[in-house]
């Protein structure tokens, strides 16, 4: 199994230069506590998850004068839509992520989607419960 066949096309994205008090209310709305963060050019320049932001949120002191590009992680760690699935839980468990942007294989900087942990065990468990009903 691959990663375009489990990961998220629909991701929540902010941009770099959005400030602290705005991404505060992007966080607040969603569902999710990790996203990816791209440039003007729609490019992916890092992620932006709890560990980064949990902080800082809380000091109204720097809601206006920092912005994602500031708090996010920019040694990324991505797959492709062309990894397997066994490569995607390598990395997503090698340190901990909620989740991974799945990035083209031609241009590492183009977001295709996410994939998280859930999502590659979902998958597992799909496969193993149509294998056991089909034998």
């Amino acid at each position: 199994m691959f990663v375009k066949d489990v990961m998220n096309p629909n991701v929540e994205t902010i941009a770099e230069a959005l400030p602290l008090g705005q991404i505060a209310n992007v966080i607040s709305k969603s569902k999710f506590n990790s996203f990816p963060v791209l440039n003007s050019q729609k490019q992916l320049i890092g992620i932006l998850s709890f560990n980064d932001y949990s902080e800082a949120i809380f000091d109204e002191n720097l809601k206006d004068l920092v912005v994602a590009r500031d708090l996010a992680s920019t040694d990324l760690v991505t797959v492709s839509m062309e990894d397997n699935l066994w490569t995607a839980l390598e990395k997503i468990s090698a340190k901990d992520f909620a989740v991974l942007p799945v990035v083209s294989a031609q241009d590492h900087n183009k977001l295709e989607g996410v994939i998280s942990r859930r999502d590659i065990i979902g998958a597992y468990n799909k496969a193993v419960l149509k294998k056991s009903l089909f034998k």
